[in-house]
């Protein structure tokens, strides 16, 4: 069977865009990842804070 060029044209620029859209789809996902440890990060220092505040007060 033979293979018509537009056919496997098409194919590669499909292939290439479903790369191209996972690849963006984990830079996302990492950029999400970072915010949400940032998040977490600053979260506990908040409540370190808090805690060491109480304590001082009571």
């Amino acid at each position: 069977m033979e293979i018509s060029p537009l056919f496997y044209n098409f194919i590669v620029k499909s292939i290439k865009s479903v790369k191209i859209k996972t690849k963006n789809f984990k830079i996302n996902k990492l950029k999400s990842t970072q915010s949400d440890a940032a998040f977490t990060i600053n979260t506990m220092k908040n409540l370190f804070y808090i805690q060491k505040n109480v304590k001082s007060y009571g």
